[in-house]
């Protein structure tokens, strides 16, 4: 199982930045969560849960 959440939330002007940090949980589900400022006013927050 594959769920992918994508959000585009405009904010002020930042420097480009990708934040990647993954948790391991119980039950072998691993949340993975990258959070990446591509452009000017734009951030993209990408949530994956993979079974």
């Amino acid at each position: 199982m594959i769920l992918k959440l994508v959000i585009l939330i405009k904010v002020f002007s930042f420097p480009k930045l990708v934040l990647i940090y993954r948790i391991q949980a119980k039950y072998q589900i691993v949340y993975t969560i990258s959070i990446e400022i591509v452009t000017y006013r734009k951030i993209i927050v990408k949530i994956e849960f993979m079974n």
